[in-house]
């Protein structure tokens, strides 16, 4: 779905062309299935690919800057241990067997890395899809969304009939949620960690049956936040499900759950990447929470202390503005 790539500075040199910039402008980025990972930083990435700028023309100089200002404009979240900016190739190769990303582009192919023909030909790991078929099943959903868990540093997932159960059979949307949450915190070093994990549910949600799900997966520090959510007097309708993070959303079309071991074979959904569009609305609905859509009441946070889950209670309704910063009280009703 989203994937990060890597690409060496130096061969944007080559990519000065109105097409070029146009091409990238349209394949890379928001609303799209690709972001980049800046290596060794976003700071020295762009110094790299800016470097010697004026030796082009004066309209090569502005494609140049203009493309690396808008493939940097949005990266994933990486601190790489040693990434040598005059070893690129090397470095990058490096980092993808810490953690993995394709593709990385160079110069000269080797081993994982590509040379650009794969970008201009359409071909993996290069090519990408806006949209898959997946079974609905934990594994194949995470699967399917590794790369985006990888690479966001915020997880704001939406599903109204979210409703994970105590114990038994059934218990999908438990299942779903720990493969999901143990994806997003492996092989991160200190410095990646992700800084929000929560649940949107229009369902009232058992804190403790959440906790015995998720004990073993959240490592010390990573916290989980339900919040229950409904549609607000003239608001929107609670009813789509998404996956929404800072480097783009996908959206879930049947839901979190999936189906038991015997239909996980035969039953399947559908899964999208939000076009720009989609996901400005969908973010500012529920991430900012700032369009008087909806209201929201903060049920439950599960934090991880090594490796142990323990649930806190959060206090009353609250209904949150702006960033999430800006808090205001809201009438005590149910949902309508």
């Amino acid at each position: 779905m989203i994937h990060e790539f890597a690409v060496e500075p130096e061969l944007l040199r080559r990519w000065t062309s109105r097409q070029a910039l146009a091409f990238f402008v349209q394949t890379v980025g928001l609303g799209t299935p690709r972001v980049l990972a800046a290596l060794p930083s976003a700071v020295e990435w762009r110094r790299a690919a800016l470097k010697d700028l004026d030796s082009l023309s004066q309209n090569d100089q502005l494609r140049l800057t203009t493309l690396v200002e808008h493939l940097s404009r949005l990266t994933s979240l990486r601190t790489p241990i040693n990434v040598d900016p005059l070893k690129w190739p090397s470095s990058a190769l490096a980092e993808h067997a810490r953690r993995s990303l394709q593709p990385i582009i160079c110069v000269e192919a080797g081993g994982a890395a590509c040379t650009e023909d794969v970008i201009w030909d359409d071909l993996p790991p290069w090519k990408a899809s806006m949209s898959r078929v997946v079974s609905r099943d934990p594994d194949a959903l995470v699967n399917m969304l590794g790369p985006l868990l990888r690479a966001a540093k915020e997880f704001v997932l939406v599903d109204p009939h979210f409703e994970p159960r105590r114990s038994g059979a059934g218990d999908w949307f438990t299942a779903t949620l720990e493969r999901i949450v143990s994806a997003v915190v492996a092989q991160r070093a200190d410095a990646e960690k992700p800084g929000r994990i929560e649940v949107l549910t229009g369902r009232e949600v058992d804190g403790q049956a959440l906790h015995q799900s998720l004990d073993s997966v959240l490592p010390s520090g990573t916290r989980v936040k339900v919040v229950r959510y409904w549609s607000a007097a003239g608001g929107d309708k609670d009813h789509n499900r998404y996956i929404l993070t800072e480097l783009g959303g996908v959206g879930v079309i049947t839901g979190l759950d999936v189906g038991g071991a015997s239909e996980k074979l035969k039953h399947t959904d559908d899964l999208h990447v939000l076009s720009r569009e989609m996901y400005e609305k969908r973010y500012a609905q529920y991430v900012w929470r700032n369009t008087n859509d909806f209201e929201f009441k903060d049920v439950t946070t599960l934090v991880g202390v090594r490796g142990l889950a323990s649930t806190v209670s959060e206090g009353d309704d609250q209904r949150r503005r702006g960033a999430g910063v800006k808090n205001a009280a809201i009438r005590r009703r149910g949902p309508r």
